[in-house]
């Protein structure tokens, strides 16, 4: 049975929200900004803004990443007063935005998500 590759990611997204109570959310966002797909529960959170932002967190991360000599870009943490922003790189295709709680154990956040992206990549290169 071929499960098509949106309903692949949104259960993937599923998953990963699933896997710990301190993620909020989580979208796969295009390169340049489009949102491919979300798990966003929370009314106040804005779909194109997360894809937007991401979009441009990404840019940035990778243009940093290469003018400092660091090599390809991985993923960028941002923390504020509220929760958690984090960002995967997944492949060439985009990137993994997750929401997670002020207090979260990033260690989870980060072997959950990563677990994730990698999985979202290969369903996105098929």
């Amino acid at each position: 049975m071929v499960i098509d590759r949106g309903k692949a990611i949104e259960q993937a997204l599923s998953d990963l929200k699933a896997s710990s109570s301190d993620i909020l959310g989580a979208a796969v966002v295009s390169m340049d900004g489009l949102m491919i797909a979300s798990y966003l529960p929370l009314k106040e959170v804005d779909p194109e803004g997360v894809g937007a932002m991401s979009a441009a967190l990404l840019g940035l991360s990778k243009k940093a990443a290469q003018a400092l000599n660091l090599g390809e870009f991985k993923e960028v943490y941002i923390k504020s007063q509220e929760g958690t922003i984090h960002l995967y790189a997944i492949s060439e295709e985009g990137v993994l935005a997750v929401l997670a709680r002020q207090d979260a154990n990033i260690g989870m956040i980060n072997l959950e998500s990563r677990r994730a992206a990698k999985q979202i990549g290969e369903i996105l290169s098929r």
